[in-house]
């Protein structure tokens, strides 16, 4: 299978939103219990999408078509933990095992280490193999449980804290400035490999 990772935009956000809502209407991955308003994707996209990356999966000749996303978003509001970031991904779910994940979390990676970010979480509803397999790989590692931590479908949900630093080696000193989104894609990463992704179907993430 071939497609594309780009940076999204906003004529892609109504396609994200929907991604998400058909998630959340077979999943716990996501503990939404109605659909999101595509009005609140777009409020978060213009806040943050310069400030860390929102990337999609486009089908090869069809810039219009989304077949997953990843994003990430501020750990916290406080200055302190500005190079802390929170992630998202979702699939859509015709296009589910076609290693889109494994493609848009390398990217998000690359863009993340580029812009000078340190950290990562990300909270999984457990249990949840694809998606705790797929952070391992970057690697991620469990290291808390928020227990009976969400409702969904009529039972309780444990939540699995993952965290991971970008980049292993990493020293203690000061953290540079961060760079921006458009800045790091425009001089890092425009022409680069990163950019298109030919990927065979193998039942993977």
């Amino acid at each position: 299978m071939t497609f594309k990772i780009r940076l999204a935009q906003e004529k892609h956000i109504a396609q994200i939103a929907e991604i998400t809502n058909q998630e959340a209407k077979y999943s716990a991955a996501t503990v939404a219990l109605k659909d999101e308003p595509v009005e609140r994707w777009l409020e978060s996209f213009r806040k943050y999408h310069d400030f860390a990356p929102w990337l999609v999966a486009l089908a090869e000749h069809d810039d219009e078509k989304v077949l997953g996303f990843a994003k990430a978003s501020p750990y916290n509001a406080r200055e302190g933990f500005n190079w802390s970031v929170s992630l998202s991904i979702y699939i859509a779910q015709d296009h589910k095992g076609q290693r889109l994940g494994t493609a848009l979390y390398t990217v998000l990676f690359k863009l993340l280490q580029q812009q000078g970010f340190k950290n990562v979480y990300a909270r999984i509803a457990l249990p949840n193999p694809g998606s705790q397999i797929l952070h391992e790989r970057f690697g991620l590692s469990q290291s808390g449980v928020l227990p009976n931590f969400a409702w969904k479908f009529e039972q309780w949900h444990n939540m699995g804290i993952y965290t991971g630093m970008i980049e292993k080696d990493s020293d203690k000193s000061a953290p540079s400035p961060l760079k921006s989104v458009s800045a790091v894609w425009q001089n890092d990463l425009k022409e680069q490999h990163y950019i298109s992704s030919i990927v065979k179907t193998n039942n993977q993430v």
